[in-house]
């Protein structure tokens, strides 16, 4: 059986990705250990998105770990080692795969996020709204 990690945002982006060449060929997808990492409590926090990430969850039978951060990789064992959080424990696991597609973090820099471009206001989102913008 071949193995695959993927992690964060990765899942709700494989339309064109790493599965979904394989979502016909279901002689081939029952041979395929779908595993998805993300380092949150819940798939997303948009009712909207999780919806969609359900849709793959379910497609591929995919194994959902949740609190689950990548924190190193073997290419040449192909290991990955995630840090779990249980309760208020860490344990590192390792976990043998095939591919591993890992997407970093989301967010913008320190330096922007600490900027006066991220103090948005209702003002400034009226203003950004306006229809003459």
């Amino acid at each position: 059986m071949r193995a695959i990690i993927l992690t964060s945002g990765r899942l709700i982006q494989d339309d064109n990705g790493t599965v979904d060449p394989w979502q016909d060929q279901v002689w081939v997808l029952k041979d395929i250990d779908v595993r998805f990492h993300t380092v949150g409590a819940v798939l997303r926090g948009v009712p909207i998105y999780v919806r969609a990430l359900m849709e793959h969850v379910e497609r591929y039978a995919a194994h959902l770990n949740f609190r689950s951060k990548l924190v190193a990789i073997d290419g040449e064992a192909r290991l990955a080692t995630f840090e779990q959080k249980r309760g208020d424990e860490f344990s590192h696991d390792e976990e043998r795969s095939d591919i591993i597609h890992d997407v970093p973090p989301q967010t913008a820099p320190g330096f922007v996020r600490s900027s006066p471009l991220a103090a948005l206001s209702i003002q400034v989102l009226r203003e950004l709204s306006d229809e003459r913008l």
